[in-house]
């Protein structure tokens, strides 16, 4: 049975080694049949159910096997069928308050023979990932998902368990697949998964990290390799064959950039006025250094409470930059890639530098435009080769990895 959730505090206790409970009762093998036919939502209930059953056999050593397209009634018992569906009453029953779906289970001694899920059709059911989207006040719509992962818990033998995080918590909440504490459970009783030699549940034919245990199995560049294990590279968002790994190695290695978050880079991201000056005063002046506190009284919008005002205002006092008007410096605004040429050029050689006339390099950009100048240097050094087609794009946001080339060229990195 799994309730709404009334208080995400039931999974916060801190972690506890074999809390999970077991019902009393198991399948005589580690696997059972499910008859899946749910009707509705061209087929999204039967995906998502299927895909909850998967998840067991990611995890455990447990297998769910599916008969789709063929209905059976999950309130008609010992039919010798396991059958799951939505029903507007429990089976004749009024469903509790808060109750979602039970699992009804029937057994010879304590050995299964029969299990069937009902899900409460009076409720607002969707297939989601992320934060449970029913809670507070019991209003919102429910992930049909993680409820089947956590109902085919008890269809397997597992019973609530509300000490620790797992999947099998009484109440609903953001858990999506099994943990630690059910797949420990799951292994008390049936075994295992043979060849798991980090000990996380995950076998190591299909373990993306064999040697380090990461039940989550995050891997968040995607190349394969969990990112417990993945030291192929600098950040997991960026991997070997991004276009432009070398130059996002290069800047991390020489200690301009430590990424955007935990051992991730966001290279799509736009740079920031903010974020430009510290790229600029960094690649000047060097990795160790670090600008005095800001006061907060050269720009109206930087006032010294702001995280990066000691390096906008070092900027400012290098010449680099006189804001963006209006006494202003627009610090949480994208760095257009015409502003990035003049930044760039000045970093290198002064608040004095002034660029030789332009001759009409880009398709994109005028001989009497402003910005010209400063952007026909900055290929003629070859620092840009422009965005494509002979353009420049001088309006478009600079991203943190083109950020990367642009420093690593202008600064020799």
């Amino acid at each position: 049975m799994f309730r709404k959730l009334l208080l995400f505090a039931v999974l916060m206790y801190a972690p506890q080694a074999g809390a999970y409970q077991l019902l009393g009762q198991s399948w005589s093998a580690p696997e059972t049949d499910f008859y899946v036919d749910i009707p509705g939502a061209d087929g999204l209930w039967n995906d998502a159910f299927e895909g909850a059953m998967a998840e067991w056999g990611y995890a455990t050593s447990f297998q769910y096997y599916i008969f789709r397209g063929v209905y059976a009634d999950p309130c008609r018992n010992y039919d010798g069928r396991n059958g799951v569906g939505f029903e507007a009453t429990y089976c004749g029953y009024f469903w509790g308050s808060t109750v979602l779906a039970v699992t009804q289970s029937n057994f010879i001694d304590s050995i299964l023979v029969e299990t069937d899920i009902a899900f409460n059709s009076t409720e607002d059911w969707s297939v989601y990932s992320g934060p449970w989207q029913a809670w507070p006040s019991w209003i919102g719509v429910n992930d049909f998902r993680r409820v089947a992962v956590h109902e085919l818990g008890h269809a397997l033998g597992l019973g609530h368990e509300d000490r620790i995080p797992a999947i099998m918590a009484t109440f609903a909440g953001n858990v999506e697949l099994p943990l630690l504490d059910d797949i420990q459970g799951v292994t008390t009783l049936y075994g295992s998964i043979s060849s798991d030699s980090d000990f996380d549940g995950i076998p190591d034919s299909v373990d993306n990290c064999p040697s380090v245990a990461n039940p989550w199995q995050q891997d968040t560049d995607n190349d394969g390799v969990g990112d417990a294990c993945d030291s192929s590279d600098t950040f997991n968002d960026v991997p070997p064959d991004y276009w432009a790994f070398s130059y996002i190695e290069t800047l991390a290695a020489s200690g301009i950039t430590t990424g955007c978050g935990l051992n991730i880079y966001c290279p799509e991201d736009s740079v920031t006025r903010a974020q430009m000056a510290v790229f600029l005063e960094r690649g000047m002046r060097g990795s160790g250094y670090t600008p005095n506190p800001g006061i907060g009284n050269i720009f109206l919008d930087v006032p010294a409470s702001y995280w990066a005002v000691g390096w906008i205002e070092r900027l400012s006092a290098d010449g680099i930059t006189t804001g963006c008007g209006f006494g202003n410096y627009c610090p949480e605004n994208p760095v257009t890639r015409e502003q990035m040429a003049v930044f760039l050029l000045r970093a290198k050689y002064g608040m004095d530098y002034a660029p030789p006339t332009p001759v009409g390099v880009f398709d994109d950009v005028v001989l009497s435009h402003w910005s010209a100048p400063w952007i026909e240097q900055l290929a003629a050094e070859g620092i840009t080769t422009g965005c494509g087609n002979n353009n420049y794009c001088p309006k478009d946001s600079v991203t943190r990895d083109q950020m990367a080339v642009f420093l690593v060229r202008t600064f020799d990195l």
